[in-house]
């Protein structure tokens, strides 16, 4: 039995298991990469059909910061205990009232009427594709708003932002500002709660404002202000900034609100002044976020998440004392309310300055918490440059393990507090190493190829250079293109598992970027992993699997082609509660000339292919299918419902596919990026052609009915009705599928012995070239499978036996079909 097969049969397997809760294996011994939990396909008619939609699609996620909803704090004694323990995490400078007197920690309380939060940057460089702006960061001012008087009542709390959004890529900066109202647990954002402002409410979630657009490209110094003040009796606030650059200083305010606090109240009425509050000895009114000021770097909104792969720079957070500002009083290096996230930061301190550079996101307290002032440096060249490093303080521990950045040329140079750090660098198909270093130091590191170890990292690769790296054979021409194949014998490393508290995914399983030489993923590994064991409250309080799969992601690349490859994997609806973010099995952004050719893709309840921006793709032979229940569908991305393929790009071509997923084909009239309005008008057909048509793509040639319907015109849908254009119930708002195929389906009737009373059997026909399930059906002795024409491979699993006709297959060729299977 091949390798292919057998990864097939255990995936028919494990979901059996999962399933019924048998316990089962195949006849014979089998030796395969990673056996991979999966599970069953279903029938999209029996779901209900959500319509896709979002709250305002002409509000970006860029303008929504929400509070990290998902965090739990805990005090220890009389003080505050931070929300995080590990990244990704708001990395920069936090401070909720706790200080180092003769070695305890102590609370205190600071108010004041104003905070200033100081970033300098001299480079910078994001990347994150899930978050919806791949090279996109927020840079946020935070701080808690108390004694806010609405209606004379000055028991209030409000949550005040003052938000950098910069995009690396465009060198566009926004300010932008949030108002959360943290009065009570459930805390709901009420119009009549502002009496002026110049913004946009979003009741009853949060207010909004943003400034005009600048240019600016670094180095370059803002400062960020929050300003509390009455005007006329009321409670105010003032979002003001003053940035500098090579060009001169621009300085303002992009934004005032004036909170309803006389109504109801005398003419003479005058409410007391709100002040901003640190304190270290309890939460605000929400029950789980502490009174604290926050000046950090993450994701670009909605919660997400972003990687930072080079960063130098410095941060200071002050506040209004008197008639001046001075550092807050003790910090940490990382800040706590803020939902937005960021790994690949190392941050040290000297005085008040908090110094940002390119390494691991390790936290730590900082002034007059700790003593651990200045750095440490580690820095040298890693060979092959697209392995993974990573630090924690101390004896490695996974737990708190940061990962840390590594240029595309191999060089690094990390700066870290004084101490003792222990390391690991892994790359698949090489020998992992460990190392220790507790004082500066210059390390070049080498890693020994090991082709027995498997894939048991993600792949990456940042130029055409690297590829080689991550490929069994080929130069990277059309004729002799690099080769990524599948060769995972074991879960993922389980330093690969992390994802943030809104539960964005750290890692991809493979990353291409910015390449133009010609690669074939072929087979793809599952990059199947199992969650560690701390996740697993959460993990069953949110009826969420133990396990998952990495996404494949293409950036900015050209002449990749993906194919004969099994995708599943899923998202949580933490993620988008209000916004689409690019979530897929398969992410194609801006990218050109990527054939996605002869897949299975079982879709766990998310798109299974996202394509956004570029042209010239084409998709071809793939099969859809939706996945049977994996969890509560409340906890998932899009509940029951799944998506085939989401498709944000104009001018390219989708034909001769298998779509029997519930939302089969998702192109809207907006943008994902902008949320603007956008039509993308695709080839879904061609004229009828005999299955024999061939179309040559990335030098290789692609024929064949994917439902062996002796043609080839559009693609075949569960849904569609003949006669109609389809345009999936108006879900594709552009050009739709104008002569889709409608297979002829034939009964394969399968006569099971051995099988004992009342036991039922799945059954599963398996495509030859995905290595996948097309069909299945549960039954007795003697159990139907409807299918279309084609050679397929029989799976027959019972509680107590295991049957599989490979190397043998059967044939659905115009006729109902009758075979025997013994398990």
């Amino acid at each position: 039995m091949t390798k292919r097969l057998l990864i097939l049969a255990t995936l028919v397997i494990s979901s059996v298991m999962l399933l019924s809760g048998a316990a089962m294996s195949a006849n014979g011994q089998i030796e395969h990469p990673v056996a991979t939990p999966s599970i069953s396909s279903i029938s999209p008619a029996s779901l209900h059909l959500p319509i896709p939609t979002v709250s305002n699609p002409g509000i970006s996620q860029k303008f929504y910061y929400p509070p990290n909803f998902h965090a739990q704090t805990v005090k220890k004694g009389n003080v505050v205990v931070p929300l995080y323990s590990s990244s990704p995490a708001p990395m920069g400078i936090g401070s909720w009232g706790v200080e180092n007197q003769s070695g305890n920690l102590t609370g205190y309380i600071l108010n004041t009427s104003s905070f200033e939060g100081t970033i300098s940057l001299n480079s910078l460089t994001p990347f994150y594709v899930d978050n919806d702006g791949p090279y996109s960061v927020s840079m946020q001012l935070n701080a808690i708003l108390t004694n806010v008087t609405l209606f004379g009542n000055s028991s209030y709390v409000f949550w005040n932002q003052n938000v950098i959004f910069y995009s690396a890529r465009t060198h566009t900066l926004l300010f932008i500002d949030n108002i959360w109202n943290f009065s009570s647990p459930s805390a709901p954002f009420t119009l009549n709660s502002l009496y002026n402002y110049t913004g946009f409410p979003q009741p009853p979630t949060y207010y909004y404002a943003e400034s005009s657009a600048f240019n600016v490209s670094t180095p370059f110094t803002v400062h960020l202000f929050l300003n509390s003040t009455n005007i006329d009796g009321r409670n105010a606030v003032f979002f003001n900034y003053s940035l500098t650059t090579s060009s001169g200083t621009q300085a303002g305010s992009y934004d005032r609100v004036i909170f309803n606090s006389t109504y109801g109240m005398s003419p003479s009425y005058s409410a007391p002044a709100a002040h901003y509050e640190i304190n270290g000895f309890q939460v605000t009114p929400t029950g789980y976020i502490p009174y604290d000021a926050e000046l950090m770097i993450g994701g670009p909104g909605g919660g997400s998440t972003s990687s930072i792969y080079n960063i130098n720079g410095t941060m200071t957070l002050d506040y209004l004392n008197g008639k001046s500002y001075t550092s807050v009083p003790s910090a940490y290096d990382f800040g706590t309310a803020t939902g937005e996230t960021s790994e690949g930061i190392s941050i040290y301190w000297e005085g008040t300055t908090a110094h940002l550079n390119s390494g691991p996101s390790i936290l730590y307290p900082m002034w007059n918490i700790s003593s651990n002032s200045g750095y440490q440096q580690m820095s040298g060249f890693l060979t092959p440059s697209n392995g993974f490093i990573f630090m924690s303080n101390g004896t490695f521990n996974e737990s708190y393990a940061g990962w840390a950045p590594v240029g595309v040329n191999g060089y690094f140079d990390y700066r870290l507090p004084p101490g003792m750090y222990s390391g690991k660098v892994l790359m698949s198909e090489y020998t992992p190493i460990s190392f220790t270093f507790s004082s500066t130091t210059s390390m070049n590191i080498t890693l020994k190829s090991n082709y027995g170890m498997g894939i048991y990292t993600p792949l990456y690769a940042m130029d055409n250079m690297q590829l080689q790296y991550i490929s069994s054979g080929g130069n990277g021409t059309a004729g002799n293109p690099y080769v990524i194949y599948n060769n995972q014998y074991n879960p993922l490393n389980s330093l690969f598992w992390q994802f943030n508290d809104f539960t964005f995914p750290v890692f991809p399983g493979i990353m291409l970027v910015n390449t133009s030489a010609y690669v074939l993923i072929d087979h793809s590994a599952p990059f199947f992993f199992y969650y560690p064991s701390f996740l697993s409250t959460f993990l069953t309080t949110y009826g969420l699997p133990s396990f998952n799969f990495l996404q494949t992601e293409l950036y900015n690349t050209s002449h990749v082609s993906i194919m004969n490859g099994n995708y599943e994997g899923w998202f949580t609806s933490f993620i988008s509660p209000f916004y689409f973010y690019p979530l897929a099995n398969i992410v194609v952004w801006n990218s050109t000339s990527t054939l996605v050719a002869d897949n299975n893709f079982n879709s766990m309840s998310t798109s299974s292919l996202l394509i956004f921006g570029g042209e010239g793709n084409l998709v071809w032979g793939n099969n859809f299918e939706q996945s049977g229940p994996i969890g509560n569908p409340a906890s998932l991305e899009l509940g029951s419902a799944a998506i085939g393929l989401s498709i944000y790009s104009a001018n390219n071509t989708i034909i001769n596919n298998y779509f029997n997923v519930l939302i089969t084909v998702f192109s809207p009239n907006f943008s994902l990026y902008s949320g603007l309005p956008a039509i993308y008008n695709n080839t879904y057909n061609i004229s009828m052609q005999p299955s024999s048509y061939s179309m040559d793509f990335n030098g290789f040639v692609l024929t064949g009915s994917v439902v062996d319907q002796g043609y080839i015109s559009g693609n075949t849908y569960w849904d569609a009705v003949p006669g109609v254009e389809y345009n999936d119930s108006g879900l594709i708002a552009g050009t739709g599928d104008y002569s889709p195929v409608f297979p002829t389906f034939y009964n394969v009737t399968v006569s099971i012995s051995n099988l004992q009373t009342g036991e039922n059997a799945f059954v599963y026909l398996v495509g030859t070239n995905s290595y996948q399930y097309i069909f299945s059906a549960v039954g007795g002795s003697t159990t139907t499978v409807s299918a279309f024409n084609g050679t397929y491979y029989l799976v027959v699993l019972s509680p107590t036996g295991s049957y599989s006709s490979f190397p043998n297959t059967l044939t659905v060729n115009g006729k109902n079909v009758t075979v025997s299977a013994s398990v």
